[in-house]
């Protein structure tokens, strides 16, 4: 079998994550928010966790909404404080009854929004092997030092797990080789390859596993 290469990966007792993301928010002029620096991104949340979305949009007044349309209409609350904030913090616990599909919206100009799509947590059954493959949310996120990713495996099997930059090169193996199944505690340390620490971005993390793919970003923030 291959030899993981990792450093310091843990295999955990599979819990719920209850880490909070914070998610950075300003405005490209009337045509869309940047979110972590991308024109109207989809977000993808997951139920029971808490979002926070850090705005800096004079002008352009940051909803949680049920429905893509401007003004105070459609204002989805549950859980949500801090409703058409322009410069200041709107954080968002997701309930666990919280419908699949929401939007961020802008009070003034339609073409600032985009999808919100809202999972659950992956179930794990007794004895703390997961159903399915899935990678978890880094946390913390945004990281100044260093973060921590969740990997959960139905099987024994091999993975290919990486972070790369926004040009699409890559910073540095994770994880790689053969793991038991169950739940994997990754650890970063914020540097690259050569053990230089990485400057204060966007990263995206990516993880290869039976022809799955799956990913997600992170914040380095110095």
């Amino acid at each position: 079998m291959r030899a993981l290469v990792a450093a310091s990966l843990v295999c955990i007792a599979a819990t719920a994550s209850q880490a909070q993301t914070t998610f950075t928010v300003g405005n490209s002029g009337l045509s869309a928010y940047l979110i972590d620096g991308v024109s109207n991104p989809t977000l993808n949340l997951i139920r029971g966790q808490t979002y926070n979305f850090d705005v800096t949009a004079i002008g352009h007044p940051f909803y949680i909404k049920t429905a893509r349309v401007t003004g105070t209409g459609s204002q989805y609350t549950s859980g949500v404080t801090g409703q058409g904030v322009t410069s200041g913090t709107l954080t968002f616990v997701v309930p666990i009854d919280a419908p699949n599909q929401l939007f961020y919206q802008c009070g003034v100009h339609l073409a600032m929004g985009s999808t919100i799509n809202i999972t659950s947590p992956v179930d794990v059954p007794e004895g703390g092997v997961p159903n399915v493959v899935w990678l978890g949310p880094a946390a913390p996120n945004p990281a100044q030092e260093g973060t921590e990713f969740r990997i959960g495996l139905p099987r024994a099997t091999s993975i290919d797990f990486a972070l790369y930059d926004l040009r699409g090169r890559k910073v540095r193996d994770l994880a790689r080789g053969d793991l038991p199944a169950g739940e994997h505690l990754v650890p970063w340390d914020g540097r690259d390859r050569t053990g230089t620490r990485v400057p204060s971005g966007l990263y995206f993390y990516r993880l290869r596993v039976e022809n799955r793919v799956l990913s997600g970003r992170i914040v380095m923030a110095r």
